[in-house]
């Protein structure tokens, strides 16, 4: 359709400084009728002030014609032609040229990934938050590579000092044919790992993380946050918060309820048991009496103690 107009001239390229969208709505015959949304050209536009004449005035004045004539009603937005002054006002766009646009700039912003060079210097950014790791791969202050993954639930329970380390070697793991045996700066936004290094005594968890460490020449530089914000950012993917966060709803709810089935069953294992159906029958006689429940305790710890002599074993 808009080629059509193209052909006819109806519509020509424009360098207009606005644009209106553009969208395409069906008719009952299948077809598709071109709408432009001008709502925000029309807020600014200064109304008519002379009123909407009335159809029976203008039969009035049709009485002595005698000439008739009438605007094409199928495409009668198209017989008369825009002001050339006015014609910006109209321009509008489709979201294929938006596209196009939105394309040519990403190719051009600082943001798009470079092709890794052998012979520059390398720098990791890394940084860790409860539900993920994030580290960014530059080179000249411009991004190779990214990397995000979810923390598991042993990691999510670690102190943030740990978090962060376990940060590093994961960057570090993941990149590894890049880094070969070049010196890379990792740069942290945890003051206290610049010295991770030199520390002469570690848990046995981190010194399985330095073990993996000694296999590159790296140096580690603390930066602030504020400095670091493109690892910080893919640290906190809001996507993995969301699936984790149900997950754990998820898991801890079957835990609830499988504890809620194991009390439900007390009872009927009680009846049944050999050594307390006598117990549990007795005070299911007495159930209407307050001391029934308090019975019931004192013989279950009865029933316990004997079992513990003839084990002969402490309780």
């Amino acid at each position: 359709m808009l080629k059509e107009l193209v052909d006819k001239g109806f519509i020509v390229p424009s360098q207009s400084p606005v644009a209106a969208p553009v969208f395409f709505v069906g008719k009952k015959d299948g077809s598709l009728r071109l709408v432009i949304d001008y709502r925000p050209l029309n807020r600014i536009t200064i109304k008519d002030d002379y009123p909407i004449p009335k159809i029976h005035d203008l039969i009035n004045r049709l009485g002595k014609a005698t000439w008739f004539t009438k605007l094409d009603l199928q495409k009668g937005y198209y017989q008369v032609e825009i002001a050339e002054a006015d014609q910006w006002k109209s321009a509008f766009r489709t979201r294929h040229t938006r596209a196009v646009q939105d394309l040519k700039s990403a190719l051009i912003t600082t943001t798009n990934l470079q092709i890794y060079h052998p012979d520059k210097p390398l720098v990791i950014k890394t940084d860790a938050s409860k539900y993920a790791l994030g580290a960014v791969l530059e080179q000249e202050g411009k991004p190779i590579a990214f990397e995000s993954r979810k923390t598991n639930m042993r990691e999510r329970t670690m102190p943030a000092y740990e978090s962060e380390l376990r940060a590093i070697v994961h960057a570090l793991t993941r990149w590894r044919q890049f880094i070969g045996s070049k010196t890379v700066t990792v740069e942290t936004d945890h003051a206290t790992l610049s010295r991770i290094l030199k520390q002469e005594q570690v848990n046995p968890r981190l010194g399985y993380w330095l073990d993996k460490i000694m296999d590159f020449d790296i140096e580690v530089v603390y930066k602030p946050g504020r400095q670091n914000v493109v690892a910080d950012a893919i640290s906190r993917r809001p996507d993995f918060i969301g699936v984790i966060t149900r997950n754990q709803e998820e898991k801890g709810g079957d835990k609830e309820e499988e504890k809620q089935k194991g009390r439900d069953s007390w009872s009927e294992r009680y009846a049944a048991c050999v050594d307390f159906s006598e117990v549990w029958e007795r005070c299911g006689r007495e159930k209407g009496d307050d001391n029934g429940q308090e019975d019931l305790q004192i013989a279950i710890l009865f029933k316990q103690r004997e079992y513990q002599r003839e084990a002969n074993f402490l309780w």
